[in-house]
C-alpha cells in the first residue's frame, strides 16, 4: 500500500506494540509503587488509641515510659488509685477504709485526713486544696495527684485531648536537641506510620533513644514518639532539680556492736535470775527482758516489769530493751493493729511504760502477723518509730528470716523507720516441720544475704540460738491416734510419727554420753549430729555447741552486721561466752 506521496506504509507490528504498552504499564505501575513506598504517610494518629484512655481518664507516662497505670480527672483535678500510688509513686500512704482515714508517717508527725477532707495541717501549716483529698467517683478510693506530690519526689505535666500527664521523678539529666525544619512526629520509627503531631523548625525535643535513622523524641507540647534523625541538631545535655526535699528517717546507732541476750520471764519472780544469769556472760550490751504482751484488741499489755532490774543491768553497763510480744491466745493482733485509736494507745502506753522504768529502748516480737495484718503492722512501727526518735528511745524489731510467705512483714521499710532490724536465724526446723536442723550455716547464710538486700548492714541484727531440738521418730504402730504420719524415706521406719523437744546446750551432749553415742561433725550443715534408738523409737539431734556459734559469728563478723542477738539467756553453756566477744567489735 501507498500513501499519497506514493510512498510505500510500512505494517504496524501488533506484537511490538503490545510489548511497548506492557513495558509502559509496568513502569508507571512500578513508579506509582515506589511513589507510594517512599511518599511519608499524612494519616493523623488515633491519640486516644495511642495512649490508651477514653473519657475522663488520664494516662500516666512515668519517666518517659509509657505505663498501664491511669489516673482520671475529677473536679478538675487529676486523682490516683490507691494502688496505682502504692505501685508507681509511694508506698508510704496508709488507707484505712473502715475509718475513711488516709494517713502519711513522716520522720517526725504522721498527717491525717478523712473522706470529705480538702485540707491538711503538716508541721503546723494548713492547706486547702477546694476539692476532696480522697475521692470515689471512679468506683475506687483514689487520691488527689497533688496531695501525692507534696510527700513525693516527682513533677508532672498535664496535657488535654487526650489527657495525659508526665510524670518525672527526682533530678535528672535530659538529652535535649533541637528540630531543624518542620516535621513530624510519628507513632513509630518510619515515613508510613502515623503522625502524632507535627513540630515546627526551632522546636525543643528531649532525645529518648537514638536508633541509626530515626530518634525516639518527648515534645514539649506532650507527645512521644519518633522523628527522623537528620531533623535534629544542636545536642546539648541539659539538668532539671526536682526541689523536693527528702525527708530524713533518722536513726540512733550506738557505734558498737550489739549482744543482746533476751531473758525470757514467765512471772515477777524470774526478774530474780538476772543477776544469776547475767554473771555468767561476756561482752554483752544489752538485755531484753520480755516484759510486756499484749492482753486485748484495743493496746493494752500485761507488764512483768522491775525498775529495780533496769538500774542493775545499767550498773553493770549494759542497755534495757523491753520486749513486747503479740502471743496472748486473748486477742487478735489484726483487730487491734488495725484501729487507729488501738496503735496509738498502745503507741503511747509503751514510750510511757519504758521511759517510767528508765529503760533505753522497745524490742518488737510480734510473730502472728498474718497478710491481711501486715499493711497495719508497718504503719503501727512508722508511728512508734516517731514517738521513739522523739524520745530518744532504740527501736529494734524481730522477724522470721526473710521468705516469699513473709513479704506482708515489710523489711526493707522496717530497715528505713527503725533503728535495728533482728532476723531470726534459727527455726530452719520446728515443732510440727519435719525433723532437721535448727539452724543449719547455709540457712543461715541464706537469711542474712536475703535481708542484706532489704536492710542496711550497720542495722541488721542476726540472732542466734542457744537451744537445740531433740527429734523423736515414732513408729506408726505405736503412734499415738490422730498423729500425723511421716513418710519421707528419712527414717529406719517406713512410716512414722515425729515429736520435738527443745532444749539447752548441755542436754544433748548428756543424752548422747548417756548411750554411748560419738557425735559426728557435718561440715555442709556447721553442727554436730547424733542419733540413738530406745524404746522402739530413733532419736535425732544436730547439736548447737560453742563450735556451730563460732561459725555463725564469723559469718556476722564477715558480713559487718550491727551485731548478735541470742535466744535465750540461761540456755547456753559458759563456752560460747569464750566465742562471741571476740568476733564483735
Amino acid at each position: 500500500m501507498k500513501d499519497k506521496k506514493g510512498k510505500k506504509r510500512q505494517a504496524v507490528n501488533p506484537v511490538a506494540v503490545l510489548i511497548i504498552s506492557i513495558i509502559l504499564v509496568v513502569a508507571a505501575a512500578a513508579a506509582a509503587i515506589l511513589l507510594i513506598k517512599y511518599t511519608p504517610t499524612k494519616k493523623k494518629a488515633d491519640l486516644e488509641q495511642v495512649y490508651g484512655v477514653t473519657g475522663t481518664q488520664v494516662a500516666l507516662i512515668i519517666d518517659s515510659e509509657f505505663t498501664s497505670a491511669k489516673g482520671y480527672l475529677s473536679q478538675g483535678q487529676i486523682y490516683l488509685p490507691l494502688d496505682i500510688v502504692s505501685n508507681y509513686f509511694n508506698d508510704r500512704f496508709y488507707w484505712n477504709g473502715d475509718e475513711g482515714r488516709l494517713l502519711y508517717t513522716l520522720p517526725d508527725e504522721t498527717v491525717g485526713v478523712l473522706t470529705g477532707d480538702t485540707a491538711f495541717e503538716r508541721g503546723g501549716n494548713r492547706k486547702d486544696y477546694g476539692v476532696p483529698i480522697i475521692d470515689f467517683s471512679s468506683g475506687s478510693t483514689a487520691i488527689l495527684m497533688e496531695y501525692v506530690k507534696e510527700f513525693t519526689d516527682f513533677v508532672y505535666t498535664y496535657y488535654q485531648d487526650p489527657g495525659r500527664a508526665f510524670v518525672d521523678f527526682g533530678s535528672r539529666t535530659a538529652n535535649r536537641a533541637t528540630v531543624k525544619n518542620k516535621t513530624q512526629v510519628r507513632v513509630l520509627g518510619g515515613i508510613k506510620s502515623e503522625v502524632m503531631t507535627t513540630l515546627e523548625s526551632g522546636a525543643q525535643v528531649t532525645v529518648l533513644r537514638e536508633m541509626e535513622n530515626w530518634s525516639e523524641v518527648r515534645t514539649e507540647n506532650g507527645h512521644i514518639g519518633y522523628i527522623r534523625k537528620n531533623a535534629l541538631d544542636n545536642y546539648r545535655q541539659e539538668a532539671a532539680a526536682s526541689g523536693f526535699v527528702e525527708p530524713v528517717y533518722t536513726s540512733i546507732q550506738k557505734g558498737y556492736d550489739i549482744c543482746l541476750v533476751w531473758h525470757q520471764t514467765f512471772q515477777q519472780s524470774d526478774n530474780d535470775r538476772l543477776e544469776e544469769l547475767i554473771g555468767k556472760t561476756k561482752g554483752v550490751t544489752t538485755v531484753s527482758p520480755t516484759w510486756f504482751s499484749l492482753s486485748d484488741n484495743e493496746g493494752n499489755f500485761i507488764s512483768l516489769a522491775d525498775a529495780s532490774y533496769v538500774q542493775k543491768v545499767h550498773d553493770l553497763g549494759m542497755e534495757v530493751w523491753v520486749l513486747v510480744d503479740d502471743f496472748s491466745p486473748d486477742m487478735s493482733v489484726y483487730q487491734m493493729l488495725k484501729k487507729t485509736d488501738a496503735r496509738n494507745r498502745l503507741t503511747e502506753n509503751l514510750i510511757n511504760e519504758t521511759k517510767a522504768l528508765g529503760a533505753d529502748g522497745i524490742n518488737i516480737d510480734f510473730e502472728n502477723i498474718t497478710k491481711d495484718a501486715g499493711l497495719h503492722y508497718i504503719q503501727f512501727l512508722r508511728e512508734l518509730s516517731v514517738a521513739c526518735r522523739r524520745e530518744g528511745l532504740v527501736l529494734s524489731v524481730d522477724n522470721y528470716v526473710p521468705s516469699d510467705g513473709r513479704i506482708h512483714y515489710s523489711l526493707k521499710e522496717q530497715g528505713i523507720v527503725t533503728d535495728y532490724v533482728i532476723i531470726m536465724g534459727y527455726d530452719e526446723h520446728w515443732k510440727g516441720s519435719n525433723a532437721g536442723s535448727n539452724a543449719s550455716m547455709n540457712f543461715v547464710e541464706k537469711g542474712i544475704r536475703d535481708a542484706l538486700e532489704l536492710i542496711p548492714n550497720e542495722k541488721l541484727i542476726n540472732a542466734i540460738p542457744f537451744f537445740t531440738r531433740i527429734w523423736k521418730e515414732i513408729p506408726e504402730e505405736k503412734a499415738a491416734e490422730g498423729a500425723k504420719i511421716w513418710e519421707d524415706g528419712n527414717s529406719i521406719y517406713p512410716r512414722y510419727a515425729l515429736e520435738s523437744e527443745a532444749c539447752g546446750m548441755k542436754k544433748p551432749w548428756t543424752l548422747l554420753e548417756e548411750h554411748g553415742v560419738e557425735a559426728s561433725w557435718l561440715v555442709e550443715l556447721g553442727q554436730y549430729y547424733g542419733e540413738y534408738e530406745e524404746d522402739g523409737c530413733m532419736y535425732r539431734v544436730w547439736i548447737e555447741d560453742a563450735r556451730s556459734i563460732e561459725q555463725k559469728m564469723q559469718l556476722i563478723r564477715q558480713q559487718e552486721l550491727a551485731g548478735v542477738a541470742c535466744w535465750k539467756l540461761g540456755l547456753e553453756t559458759e563456752e560460747v561466752w569464750d566465742i562471741i566477744p571476740g568476733y564483735l567489735n
